[in-house]
Protein backbone atom coordinates (compact mmCIF):
# COMPACT_ATOMS: atom_id res chain seq x y z
CA UNK A 1 0.00 0.00 0.00
CA UNK A 2 1.01 3.36 -0.59
CA UNK A 3 1.15 5.76 1.96
CA UNK A 4 2.03 9.80 1.86
CA UNK A 5 3.15 10.45 5.19
CA UNK A 6 6.38 8.45 6.06
CA UNK A 7 4.85 8.42 9.74
CA UNK A 8 2.22 6.68 8.52
CA UNK A 9 3.70 3.75 6.62
CA UNK A 10 6.16 3.22 10.05
CA UNK A 11 2.95 2.98 11.96
CA UNK A 12 1.79 0.44 9.47
CA UNK A 13 5.26 -1.31 9.47
CA UNK A 14 5.62 -1.67 13.02
CA UNK A 15 1.85 -3.02 13.59
CA UNK A 16 3.03 -6.16 11.43
CA UNK A 17 5.63 -6.50 13.37
CA UNK A 18 2.96 -6.91 16.62
CA UNK A 19 0.89 -9.72 15.34
CA UNK A 20 3.23 -12.73 15.65
CA UNK A 21 0.67 -15.50 16.17
CA UNK A 22 -1.91 -13.40 17.11
CA UNK A 23 -4.02 -11.96 13.90
CA UNK A 24 -5.11 -8.96 15.72
CA UNK A 25 -2.54 -8.17 18.68
CA UNK A 26 -3.25 -7.65 22.11
CA UNK A 27 -2.43 -4.17 23.14
CA UNK A 28 0.19 -4.67 25.56
CA UNK A 29 2.18 -5.47 22.48
CA UNK A 30 1.85 -1.74 21.26
CA UNK A 31 4.69 -0.40 23.39
CA UNK A 32 5.88 3.27 22.88
CA UNK A 33 9.39 2.50 22.52
CA UNK A 34 8.53 1.15 19.44
CA UNK A 35 7.14 4.21 17.91
CA UNK A 36 9.65 6.99 18.34
CA UNK A 37 8.88 9.95 16.92
CA UNK A 38 4.69 9.06 16.51
CA UNK A 39 3.82 9.23 19.63
CA UNK A 40 1.77 12.62 19.39
CA UNK A 41 -0.13 11.41 16.29
CA UNK A 42 -1.29 8.46 18.19
CA UNK A 43 -5.01 8.30 19.01
CA UNK A 44 -6.80 5.33 20.66
CA UNK A 45 -10.39 4.46 20.10
CA UNK A 46 -12.02 1.76 21.97
CA UNK A 47 -15.09 -0.37 20.54
CA UNK A 48 -16.27 -1.98 23.85
CA UNK A 49 -19.02 -0.68 24.32
CA UNK A 50 -22.11 -0.90 21.43
CA UNK A 51 -22.58 1.82 19.33
CA UNK A 52 -19.91 3.96 20.61
CA UNK A 53 -16.10 4.56 19.44
CA UNK A 54 -15.08 6.30 22.81
CA UNK A 55 -12.05 8.14 22.64
CA UNK A 56 -8.97 6.53 24.80
CA UNK A 57 -6.31 8.75 24.08
CA UNK A 58 -5.41 11.52 21.82
CA UNK A 59 -2.10 12.85 20.54
CA UNK A 60 -1.33 15.97 21.30
CA UNK A 61 -0.58 16.87 17.39
CA UNK A 62 -3.99 16.47 17.60
CA UNK A 63 -5.08 18.33 20.50
CA UNK A 64 -2.69 21.27 19.11
CA UNK A 65 -4.48 20.95 15.93
CA UNK A 66 -8.13 21.19 17.15
CA UNK A 67 -7.50 23.29 20.54
CA UNK A 68 -9.48 20.82 22.39
CA UNK A 69 -8.52 17.29 24.17
CA UNK A 70 -11.49 14.87 23.02
CA UNK A 71 -10.08 12.17 25.49
CA UNK A 72 -13.23 10.23 27.07
CA UNK A 73 -15.60 11.56 24.44
CA UNK A 74 -17.83 9.35 21.91
CA UNK A 75 -16.02 10.30 18.12
CA UNK A 76 -19.38 9.33 17.12
CA UNK A 77 -21.23 13.04 19.29
CA UNK A 78 -18.93 15.17 16.64
CA UNK A 79 -20.52 13.43 13.52
CA UNK A 80 -23.31 14.44 11.60
CA UNK A 81 -26.23 12.28 12.67
CA UNK A 82 -26.87 11.16 9.52
CA UNK A 83 -23.14 9.67 8.58
CA UNK A 84 -23.28 8.21 12.62
CA UNK A 85 -23.97 4.37 11.36
CA UNK A 86 -21.65 4.79 8.69
CA UNK A 87 -18.75 6.13 11.00
CA UNK A 88 -19.17 3.83 13.06
CA UNK A 89 -18.94 0.53 10.41
CA UNK A 90 -15.60 2.36 9.39
CA UNK A 91 -14.09 1.56 12.32
CA UNK A 92 -15.58 -1.76 13.76
CA UNK A 93 -15.27 -3.43 10.36
CA UNK A 94 -11.49 -3.30 10.46
CA UNK A 95 -11.84 -3.83 14.06
CA UNK A 96 -13.27 -6.89 13.59
CA UNK A 97 -10.87 -8.53 11.00
CA UNK A 98 -7.27 -8.62 10.63
CA UNK A 99 -6.67 -5.87 8.79
CA UNK A 100 -6.46 -1.82 8.96
CA UNK A 101 -7.55 0.85 6.83
CA UNK A 102 -6.41 4.29 5.39
CA UNK A 103 -7.37 7.71 4.65
CA UNK A 104 -7.19 10.53 3.39
CA UNK A 105 -9.54 13.45 3.98
CA UNK A 106 -9.90 16.86 4.08
CA UNK A 107 -10.38 18.14 7.55
CA UNK A 108 -12.03 21.51 8.09
CA UNK A 109 -11.51 23.13 11.84
CA UNK A 110 -13.96 25.28 13.44
CA UNK A 111 -12.60 28.83 11.87
CA UNK A 112 -13.10 27.33 8.30
CA UNK A 113 -9.35 26.51 7.76
CA UNK A 114 -9.38 23.31 6.00
CA UNK A 115 -6.41 20.64 5.48
CA UNK A 116 -5.37 16.98 4.33
CA UNK A 117 -5.08 14.29 7.09
CA UNK A 118 -3.97 11.26 6.14
CA UNK A 119 -4.42 8.34 9.12
CA UNK A 120 -3.97 4.89 9.22
CA UNK A 121 -5.50 2.55 11.87
CA UNK A 122 -5.08 -1.12 12.92
CA UNK A 123 -6.83 -3.36 15.51
CA UNK A 124 -5.95 -4.38 18.90
CA UNK A 125 -7.51 -6.44 21.24
CA UNK A 126 -8.07 -4.72 24.64
CA UNK A 127 -5.77 -5.69 27.96
CA UNK A 128 -8.86 -7.59 29.47
CA UNK A 129 -9.89 -9.12 26.64
CA UNK A 130 -13.45 -7.06 26.59
CA UNK A 131 -13.63 -5.69 22.97
CA UNK A 132 -11.28 -3.80 20.50
CA UNK A 133 -9.66 -0.94 20.05
CA UNK A 134 -8.21 0.61 16.64
CA UNK A 135 -4.92 2.25 17.37
CA UNK A 136 -4.78 5.52 14.80
CA UNK A 137 -1.70 7.93 13.76
CA UNK A 138 -2.86 10.70 11.64
CA UNK A 139 -0.54 13.64 10.06
CA UNK A 140 -1.65 16.23 8.55
CA UNK A 141 -0.11 16.70 4.90
CA UNK A 142 1.33 19.76 3.00
CA UNK A 143 -1.57 20.43 0.95
CA UNK A 144 0.71 22.18 -1.95
CA UNK A 145 2.82 19.23 -2.10
CA UNK A 146 3.45 17.68 -5.89
CA UNK A 147 2.71 14.50 -5.15
CA UNK A 148 -0.43 15.02 -3.54
CA UNK A 149 -2.02 17.30 -7.01
CA UNK A 150 -1.21 14.70 -8.37
CA UNK A 151 -2.61 11.84 -6.85
CA UNK A 152 -5.59 13.42 -5.27
CA UNK A 153 -7.71 14.18 -8.33
CA UNK A 154 -10.57 13.89 -6.94
CA UNK A 155 -9.84 16.07 -3.94
CA UNK A 156 -10.06 20.07 -4.78
CA UNK A 157 -6.91 21.24 -3.71
CA UNK A 158 -6.81 24.49 -4.72
CA UNK A 159 -8.88 25.59 -1.72
CA UNK A 160 -6.96 24.44 0.56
Amino acid sequence: MEFYAPEVRRWADYWFTLQGRDLVPPRPRLDPAGLPGLLPYVSIFDLSEPGVARLRLIGTDSVARTGFDATGTDYLDAVEPERRASALRGFVVPANHPCGMRVVVVFVYGTGHRTLIEAAGFPFERDDGAGRQMVFVSIELDSKAAYLRDKLDSIDLVGL
